[in-house]
């Protein structure tokens, strides 16, 4: 363990602090005079500090303390977690083995930032929890209305050998991953997809190893994600609020995302604009024609109007407004000529349909009323 209580006045001694550096002998002193005792069981400890291992403290007999079992993996990683938080904030509003009261946990929290009304914990996963405890684990910090970063030991790390981004994770990493923004880095603007993130830590380097987006390729073991590798002295904690970890290149890769984001929702909105008024215009024009044909439908007799609906009915809407080649054929010489609608009766030259022995036609005018085409 690498905390102890003074029994003199409580006060909570955590031998990893610089403060203790230099006055790792004061802590001797005490320990000398069984003024140091577990947090847990109250029973005295001694101050372990020595040249090849991580200052800690040991329990003076062998009592039925939980704290006695907790394993040199995990408690390397928690010294190496420790150290990298209190380089990100103020020693003092950081804390390791953090007990909670009136909470029933496995064991103490590994480290813990508390900084004004902000609570972040931090939890390592050495090994498979079982369901009930996980339950438990999860629903103890929901109730409590704490942020937890759960962080895993590098040795539960099962990388699938044929494809390095892809791993086998187990019940225990599937129940603890967790949603971020730094999964949509690289992710398609319209993704809509759910993806995970999660952090192991190797307690004999402190290299951290994440796997971001990941997502199911064969379920419910096998999934595939983004690989990231950075040892924990260069990674970054995200905001005063969640601390979660960030590599260093993945703050400016998602403000590059996000804006590129931004535009493309602008230009969908613009695209979107555009087609909805293009949409209105022609529902405009087409309303604007049916009105034009209904006043040119008032200006005609009943006969020209009878003959006009025939004419209506008995044409494809979809015909070409163009010039009837087969007339084309036999009066080629009439082509420009002036001639009178046979169903508007006025004169022009701008006509689809032409009679050379009665010198009439029908003109483009009234194929655009009657059928709706330009």
């Amino acid at each position: 363990m690498f905390k102890a209580v003074s029994s003199q006045n409580g006060k909570h001694i955590i031998i990893l602090n610089p403060e203790w550096k230099d006055n790792i002998d004061y802590l001797r002193f005490l320990d000398r005079k069984d003024d140091l005792v577990c947090q847990r069981c109250g029973q005295p400890v001694r101050v372990r500090a020595g040249n090849h291992r991580k200052w800690h403290f040991a329990h003076k007999q062998i009592k039925n303390c939980p704290l006695q079992n907790e394993s040199s993996t995990l408690l390397s990683a928690r010294a190496i977690l420790y150290e990298w938080l209190i380089s990100k904030f103020c020693s003092s509003f950081v804390t390791l083995e953090k007990e909670l009261k009136n909470v029933s946990l496995q064991r103490h929290v590994d480290c813990w930032v508390e900084k004004k009304s902000h609570k972040i914990a931090y939890w390592i996963v050495e090994s498979q929890i079982k369901p009930q405890q996980r339950e438990e684990l999860k629903q103890c910090f929901e109730r409590l209305g704490i942020q937890v970063n759960w962080i895993f030991l590098n040795k539960m790390l099962n990388i699938n050998d044929e494809e390095p981004g892809q791993v086998f994770l187990s019940t225990t990493e599937r129940e603890f991953m967790h949603t971020s923004e730094y999964n949509n880095i690289d992710q398609n603007f319209e993704n809509n997809h759910l993806f995970y993130s999660l952090h192991y830590l190797n307690h004999d380097n402190g290299l951290l190893t994440s796997f971001r987006a990941l997502h199911t390729v064969h379920s419910p073991q096998l999934y595939s994600g983004r690989r990231k590798e950075h040892h924990i002295s260069k990674i970054l904690v995200l905001g005063k609020t969640t601390g979660e970890l960030i590599h260093p290149d993945e703050y400016e890769q998602l403000q590059k995302w996000k804006q590129g984001k931004i535009e493309y929702e602008k230009l969908r909105e613009e695209e979107e604009k555009r087609l909805k008024e293009e949409a209105e215009k022609e529902k405009a024009q087409q309303l604007e024609e049916k009105r034009g044909w209904s006043g040119h439908w008032k200006e005609l007799s009943p006969s020209q109007a009878h003959e006009l609906q025939q004419e209506k009915q008995k044409h494809v809407f979809t015909m070409p407004l163009e010039r009837d080649e087969h007339v084309y054929s036999q009066v080629p010489s009439e082509i420009d000529k002036e001639a009178k609608c046979e169903l508007c009766g006025s004169v022009t030259t701008q006509w689809y349909y032409y009679n050379g022995k009665t010198n009439t036609c029908k003109c483009r005018e009234c194929y655009r009323k009657l059928y709706g085409q330009n």
